[in-house]
């Protein structure tokens, strides 16, 4: 990542992401897609505020969706047994 975001805007989107995985683990597919546009219009808040740059925007956003991936296929594995 070119820059670096701070400790509160860091706390932010980890309350985001929580959010999305509460959502997740929930089986609720409206609060998913709820909650990861909330982290989308949070990262696009920073880029248009020039606190980080697109590819910031797009590497934290890769990274969220590869973590809704993951607890998506855990959920799954889990009702396969």
């Amino acid at each position: 990542m070119s820059r670096v975001i701070d400790l509160a805007q860091y706390d932010v989107l980890t309350s985001l992401r929580n959010k999305v995985a509460a959502a997740v683990a929930a089986n609720s597919p409206e609060d998913t897609h709820r909650t990861l546009g909330m982290v989308q219009g949070y990262l696009i808040g920073l880029h248009t505020a020039g606190e980080i740059d697109i590819n910031d925007v797009r590497s934290l956003e890769a990274e969220t969706m590869a973590n809704v991936n993951f607890l998506l296929n855990a959920r799954k594995g889990a009702h396969a047994n």
